[in-house]
């Protein structure tokens, strides 16, 4: 950096429950690999009063960086917070959260000195967003088997098991999932059926428990990932539909997969949705909504189109 260069000013917001439980010391040596690479950084901690949202929506205009600590719920948090402001700043993410899905989809480093490499060294490149109604989610909105894994396996278990803990509740949704008769209409398209699972990605992690091959995933296509699945009718489908998810083949009657940019979405019962792993409840009609390169991560590009 040459003399006449400022310092890059870089808000680290760390959340201490997150998977990956960062101590003060830890945090400091956060705080010291940023001031090696001549950035200057204020450290932020969530807590039940100031979310990472409150806090980024406080302070987010002072910085040239926001880097988040944490889990995909406080990534969630932070692009929320984004969304809502004039003016949006590059964000950096250190993976500290049980699964980082997101993390893991974007080809973040998970080791912390070459995450504040990559995030101080690489260039900040766009990333969709989607609306949820009145919220925000960045990679996943899902509701049926499978969603409840994210947000209803206990800290306890995450932060003991790891991922090992998700798969184990993920074996217990396949037994008999429930039904929700949904109508959607997808990009104009017409959809009615009865399905047990409907997840709409912009990630290649499926409910922190299936997958997509890269080639299905661009992240600044201004399209979804959409997966619904109708409830299979016999064990023997069910069994189908799961070894066509995890052989990441989804070529199975029972599976519908396909892109998409906006969807409206009834149910004739309330739904408890994921949205980036945390629980939302919602009755009556949803509106699901693609914002093309709303916001920036620093990260590689994966693809050349990323960076036009």
């Amino acid at each position: 950096m040459s003399e006449n260069t400022a310092p890059k000013r870089v808000m680290l917001v760390v959340n201490p429950k997150a998977g990956n439980v960062m101590t003060k010391t830890s945090v400091d040596e956060l705080s010291e690999m940023f001031t090696a690479l001549s950035c200057e950084t204020a450290i932020y901690f969530t807590s039940p009063e100031y979310s990472a949202e409150y806090l980024v929506k406080e302070h987010a205009e002072e910085v040239d960086i926001v880097v988040c600590s944490g889990g995909d719920g406080t990534v969630n948090d932070v692009i929320k917070a984004e969304m809502q402001l004039e003016k949006r700043v590059p964000i950096g993410y250190i993976p500290a959260g049980t699964t980082n899905d997101l993390a893991r989809s974007l080809g973040l480093p998970k080791n912390p000195k070459k995450a504040i490499r990559n995030i101080v060294e690489e260039a900040p490149l766009p990333y969709d967003v989607g609306s949820f109604n009145d919220d925000y989610f960045a990679y996943i909105a899902a509701f049926g088997a499978f969603t409840e894994v994210s947000y209803s396996t206990s800290r306890k278990a995450k932060n003991i098991f790891g991922r090992t803990a998700y798969i184990f509740s993920a074996m217990k949704a396949l037994h008999k999932p429930k039904s929700f008769h949904v109508q959607a209409d997808i990009d104009g398209g017409k959809y009615e059926g009865d399905y047990c699972f409907f997840a709409v990605t912009n990630s290649t992690s499926v409910a922190g428990v299936f997958r997509y091959e890269g080639d299905k995933v661009h992240f600044t296509d201004g399209k979804f990932e959409v997966l619904m699945i109708k409830s299979p009718d016999s064990l023997k489908t069910a069994i189908g539909v799961v070894l066509s998810m995890f052989n990441k083949s989804y070529k199975h009657r029972n599976i519908q997969f396909f892109h998409a940019s906006n969807l409206t979405i009834n149910c004739d019962v309330p739904l408890d949705w994921t949205l980036d792993g945390e629980h939302a409840h919602t009755e009556g009609t949803v509106h699901i909504a693609n914002n093309c390169r709303a916001v920036e991560i620093i990260r590689r590009s994966r693809h050349k189109k990323e960076e036009s």
